[in-house]
């Protein structure tokens, strides 16, 4: 909780609220935080954040779930940001798979389900061979 309290996300109660949370409670109340409006406002943008969910359109395509380094991402960004710059774009929806792709921190891989166009495609445009 202290460093939540650190970046500003939650305040600790005082000595002075923590009797009154206790009668509430029923027991004894040692410690007790809540959410500052910037902790409300993380909590709003990872529920609102897009989830990659799977079509029924695509459910017999040729999906796979690749991993994906941080710098091997962000150059998979930077590709799908110049799709207005590029003479051949990038194949339709892999921007929406880079827009919906999700982090593993546990291994540092971001993951995505890509079709073999796509896998090749963007390897093309970023010089990336992974």
């Amino acid at each position: 909780m202290n460093a939540l309290e650190n970046q500003g996300l939650v305040e600790l109660a005082c000595r002075e609220d923590r009797p009154e949370l206790s009668a509430l409670e029923g027991r004894p109340v040692r410690w007790a935080d809540r959410l500052t409006p910037y902790g409300h406002d993380i909590l709003a943008y990872g529920q609102s954040r897009p989830r990659a969910e799977p079509s029924p359109g695509n459910a017999g395509t040729d999906r796979q779930l690749v991993e994906l380094i941080p710098s091997q991402m962000a150059a998979l960004r930077v590709f799908v940001g110049l799709t207005g710059q590029l003479q051949v774009p990038p194949v339709d929806g892999l921007a929406e798979q880079v827009r919906t792709a999700s982090c593993d921190h546990g291994i540092k891989r971001w993951r995505l389900n890509l079709t073999q166009k796509q896998r090749s495609r963007w390897r093309m445009g970023c010089g990336c061979t992974g």
